[in-house]
């Protein structure tokens, strides 16, 4: 041994139980121990202690180490050789003292808890104060980098939960947010979501696989309930929004479900549909309640299935629609049916206030005006280095707990790579997978649980971020099996919405002008019906639609408005319903009826047309135009109605007496004064006259006189004085007198049939009388003398 500096040292060799001691004086470097290498004078190994230290001594093994091995102190000074472990238990890391990045390279790990029984084999928490960066996140998965194929599928996270039991609740992902003002449960940034679906086509798509072939199964859940006592208007529903020509989000339609009746031994409901009218807040437009349809209006009438306030209009297509009133369903599937014919002008018939008599038909005063009147006719997701191969962890039942407690504004976890995927569709960044049995039958585990909840009066807490992007198929979020729960830990349906306390239970946006769908598909190559909100040009045109995009039906129709349309999106003005096609008033035993409300301001009485029991379907063809003032509805016996006055009938009497004599007209032919009658061109008429007639000496002559044109004249006049009857004379001419007529005081009176054919000129026709032989003694007319006038053709 030799010490290179140039200060007196000690060296004390003790060879029998002493130390070798080696010390310098005065030296200001320390000394140590040093190794010559037998071929060479400069080459060494020293071992030089530290400059500040504390006496220690350690002592060697007492034999050699195998290989491989390495010294392991026991905090004694007692040396002893120990072989280097292949691998550090999970439970000994401890916390990280500094950011850490692990690149596993091409290392999929996979930790495995196979007898994990009743705890939560991965927690991560942190109860820091979020920074206001709004970068704070417990679970940060970031999946990216090219594909190798153009087709492959890539996961950024794969949730499964497979766990047996008869009964059991298998939960493969549970989200919660809560504390802040705004608590969003789960965010898809970006892809479309598919449930029951690894192909979405739509932001949500929705699939039931079962074994049904003819029934049908709930897809999706909306509920609502309540910390309180649900009344009636308690109730939850799906908010439809669009982007107007000025802002986004604003409310445009909602089809909601309410109690009508929240009594639980009686309850009732009822689904509505709300519109935007002019700007204002969103209004109901219809309601479904009772197996009743009420549209513009909240009360629908008892004893309707169809209440309409506002006008019902019956498009077309081509042909008029029809009005269709199907007979009693035990008598067979009959109906009667109205429509219009092509016509030069609208036309409205207004109801008489009350029913007529029986036997009377419907007549109208040419400006549609119907009143009854007698006549035939009738109608009706810092230490630990990345990994170096593929490693297994298999926890047991040591859960594990991962806090951040000082966590700010940086992610607790992030896990990333930027690999290029392989083709084989397998690569994911966290694959989590529970499975195995339950210890009961009808216990509950979860895949995953994620709760945000943070605390801040106008903070936004997110339970979960998805984002899928870059690819030619990005799905945002896709749930392989198992029914989703929004709002509740129960669902279902493969959808099932719950909103407490109020609140939206589902809502679709589309971000610029366009239609917003909820579509129901049968395959998802085809575009199937469903309900869609549409932005129609304009904000005040908007409309929700029910339509079936395979046929481009569009089966119902919404507007802004408060109108509807059945089979049209362009609802004629005027009309709050208007139906392309024909409508049928199908029944349940008895007969259906189209009910017409007198005004609101009068009461609540209606008039309703209905079908009686048929033989065979009836179609009534209305006429083109208004009739005239007192004609009434004529079949053709094909269903062709006409306005006619054929059959009409005309009555009139004398309210009084009425005499003439020397003293007045005498033997001058005079009209009388009530008994004529109106008549049109080219028509034939049916004349009955009876008069009642005193007087004597002047006796009496008669007369008929018609407008110029008259065609014919046949009167037969039947004349009976006292006790005695005798047919008298024909009267053929216009204004011609009869032959003398002999009147006593005794009842005299005088019978005058006939017929009278019109020609090309109306006006009015007269019975005129007078003395045959001027006399003082008056020739009398007595009261309730009278004419009966009927049309014949």
């Amino acid at each position: 041994m030799r010490s290179f500096t140039h200060t007196a040292f000690y060296i004390t060799v003790v060879l029998i139980c002493t130390t070798l001691t080696v010390f310098s004086q005065g030296s200001v470097t320390q000394q140590g121990i040093r190794f010559i290498h037998p071929n060479s004078t400069t080459n060494a190994i020293s071992l030089v202690p530290p400059s500040s230290i504390t006496s220690y001594t350690l002592t060697l093994p007492g034999t050699q180490g195998a290989a491989s091995s390495y010294l392991l102190n026991d905090g004694s000074g007692n040396l002893s050789w120990t072989t280097l472990s292949s691998s550090t238990p999970l439970s000994s890391i401890t916390a990280a003292t500094a950011i850490n990045s692990i690149n596993s390279s091409n290392f999929g790990q996979t930790w495995a808890w196979n007898t994990l029984a009743g705890t939560s084999a991965l927690t991560l928490s942190s109860t820091s104060t979020a920074a206001a960066s709004n970068a704070q996140t417990l679970l940060n998965i970031s999946l990216s980098g090219a594909n190798v194929t153009t087709t492959q599928t890539t996961y950024g996270m794969q949730v499964a939960n497979t766990h047996t039991g008869t009964s059991s609740t298998n939960i493969a992902g549970y989200f919660s947010a809560s504390g802040g003002t705004n608590n969003y449960g789960l965010l898809v940034a970006n892809g479309n979501v598919g449930i029951g679906t690894s192909t979405p086509t739509v932001t949500l798509h929705n699939i039931t696989t079962d074994a049904a072939t003819a029934t049908t199964t709930i897809g999706e859940t909306v509920g609502h309930n309540s910390s309180g006592t649900p009344a009636a208007s308690f109730g939850v529903g799906t908010k439809y929004t669009l982007e107007s020509s000025t802002n986004a989000d604003q409310d445009a339609s909602q089809i909601s479900t309410i109690w009508t009746t929240a009594t639980h031994a009686s309850r009732t409901s009822a689904l509505t549909f709300s519109t935007v009218t002019s700007a204002a807040a969103l209004a109901e437009t219809m309601r479904i309640t009772n197996g009743q349809v009420g549209i513009n209006t909240t009360s629908i009438t008892s004893g309707s299935t169809l209440d309409t306030k506002g006008h019902i209009a019956l498009s077309n297509g081509g042909t008029a629609s029809e009005l269709r009133f199907y007979e009693p369903s035990g008598s067979g599937s009959n109906y009667t049916a109205f429509k219009a014919q092509a016509q030069t002008a609208d036309v409205t018939y207004t109801l008489p206030a009350a029913d007529g008599s029986n036997g009377q038909v419907l007549t109208t005063n040419g400006s549609g005006a119907l009143s009854w009147a007698t006549a035939s006719g009738t109608t009706a997701l810092s230490s630990i280095t990345a990994a170096t191969g593929t490693n297994s962890i298999n926890s047991s039942d040591f859960g594990q707990t991962w806090a951040w407690n000082t966590l700010s504004s940086t992610s607790a976890l992030t896990l990333s790579s930027t690999s290029t995927a392989a083709a084989s569709n397998t690569q994911t960044l966290l694959n989590i997978a529970l499975s195995g049995a339950n210890a009961t039958a009808t216990q509950t585990t979860y895949g995953m649980q994620v709760v945000n909840t943070h605390t801040g009066t106008s903070s936004t807490n997110i339970a979960g971020y998805f984002s899928a992007s870059g690819g030619t198929n990005n799905y945002g979020l896709l749930i392989a099996n198992g029914n989703v729960g929004i709002g509740n830990s129960a669902p279902l349906a493969l959808q099932h919405n719950t909103v407490t306390n109020g609140g939206t239970g589902l809502m679709i946006e589309t971000a610029s002008d366009g239609i917003s769908y909820l579509r129901f598909v049968e395959d998802p190559s085809l575009s199937g019906g469903g309900v869609a909100f549409k932005y129609d040009g304009a904000f005040a045109n908007n409309h929700l639609e029910i339509n079936d995009n395979i046929t481009g039906l569009n089966i119902l129709t919404l507007k802004r408005s408060g109108v509807v349309g059945v089979g049209t999106t362009s609802v004629t003005t005027g009309a709050e319903l208007d139906v392309k096609g024909h409508i049928a008033l199908s029944n349940s035993g008895t007969a259906s009826e189209v009910r017409f409300y007198e005004p609101s301001g009068s009461g609540s009485n209606y008039t309703a047309l209905k079908a009686q029991v048929q033989a065979a379907d009836v179609t009534y063809t209305l006429p083109a135009a208004d009739g005239t003032n007192g004609s009434f509805l004529q079949t053709n016996g094909s269903g062709s109605l006409t306005w006619t006055t054929i059959g009409k009938e005309v009555v009139k009497y004398k309210a009084a007496d009425e005499s003439v004599s020397s003293a007045t007209t005498g033997t001058t032919l005079q009209n009388d004064d009530d008994l004529n009658f109106t008549v049109s061109a080219n028509e034939k008429y049916m004349i009955d006259i009876l008069l009642d007639v005193t007087g004597s000496v002047g006796n009496m002559k008669v007369a008929f006189t018609l407008p110029s044109g008259t065609m014919a004249l046949n009167m037969c006049a039947n004349l009976t004085s006292g006790n005695t009857s005798h047919v008298h004379e024909w009267l053929r001419t216009s204004g011609t007198a009869s032959s003398a007529i002999t009147i006593t005081n005794n009842v005299t009176s005088i019978s005058i049939k006939g017929i009278v054919s019109i020609g090309g000129t109306g006006g009015t026709a007269y019975l005129q009388w007078a003395q045959n032989t001027s006399n003082a003694t008056a020739t009398t007319v007595k009261t309730l003398s009278n004419m009966r006038v009927v049309r014949i053709e």
